[in-house]
């Protein structure tokens, strides 16, 4: 998969910082992912120059205060494990059909459908013949205290 990195170099003008294909990382049975880029802190730094992911994926989610942004492809019948994280999630299906199961109600995803998910338990499922690509941005999120 190819990413390019574009930010602003010394000078201020836009900068192509790096062009390269990245390989596929993790592969939790058939679910396979890819984080495209990482950042540790809210708000993030614009020094783009420096890529903090490296190839393939890194824990579930991102570091306390930071973000990542993942492709992660689910094989024709593959599920994820029921979860929940302290993330808020954008969630857009770049291609194929995805189930969003969300205390026992199914919500079913088509290419160019969306999800936001915030930290709720959850999970995912494919039910068709076909892989399923999804694309996602995943916020450390936090819970807001009691009053």
């Amino acid at each position: 998969m190819k990413r390019v990195v574009v930010g602003r170099g010394e000078d201020r003008d836009s900068v192509v910082h790096n062009e390269e294909v990245l390989s596929w990382g993790d592969t939790l049975g058939a679910i396979r992912g890819i984080d495209l880029w990482l950042s540790h802190s809210s708000p993030p730094s614009l020094d783009v120059a420096h890529d903090s992911t490296g190839e393939g994926t890194s824990e579930l989610e991102p570091p306390r205060g930071g973000s990542v942004f993942r492709i992660v492809e689910f094989a024709p019948k593959a599920e994820s494990d029921v979860h929940a994280t302290e993330t808020l999630d954008y969630v857009v299906v770049v291609e194929g059909e995805i189930v969003l199961v969300v205390d026992g109600r199914e919500l079913t995803l088509s290419a160019g459908d969306s999800a936001v998910q915030a930290g709720s338990v959850h999970q995912w499922v494919n039910r068709s013949d076909r892989p399923c690509l999804l694309a996602a941005v995943l916020l450390s999120g936090r819970r807001a205290e009691n009053p």
